[in-house]
Order: C-alpha cells, then structure tokens, then sequence
C-alpha cells in the first residue's frame, strides 16, 4: 500500500482556533509534527487546547519555550520555561 505526504500548507487561523472542540492530547501531536517540520509559529497555535490541560500542560510548556526561542521571542520564552516544572532557577 503506497503511503502518501501530507502537504502542509497555509496556516492554522487563530481565529478559528477558539471554536475547535477537540483532544489536548491530539493538539500536543500536532505540535510536534510542526515542531519537526520547523514551522515553529505554527507550533504555537496550535499548543492553546494542550495548555489549558493538566495532563499535556508540562510537554506544551517546554515546546512553547524552544518555539518562542527558535523564533526569535527570548523573553516569551524564558518565562515559557519559567512556567514548566522541571525548570528551576537556583
């Protein structure tokens, strides 16, 4: 069976991102598939429902710092990773 690409292209309307009903957990997969692609703003809207959950908070914390970091955001970044809590600052 011939596999076939997903082509990714356009962006994720953050607009429409309020409306979407949907799995934290499948948003936090979105992510990483972005993250992988390298289209770190896209990463970021799509990691709004895997925030607001408990279970996915902590992973999302940490791709929303490297995503601020590689675009260029250090200070959203820094406190991204501020937020996380793994991170401590001694």
């Amino acid at each position: 069976m011939p596999t076939q690409r997903l082509k990714l292209s356009g962006g994720i309307r953050s607009s429409s991102m309020g409306r979407v009903k949907g799995n934290p957990l499948g948003w936090l997969y979105c992510a990483r598939g972005f993250y992988k692609l390298r289209q770190y703003h896209q990463v970021i809207e799509c990691l709004t429902p895997a925030l607001r959950n408990d279970r996915t908070k902590k992973e999302a914390q940490h791709l929303l710092a490297f995503s601020f970091m590689h675009t260029g955001q250090v200070e959203a970044a820094l406190g991204a990773a501020s937020s996380s809590y793994c991170w401590t600052i001694r």
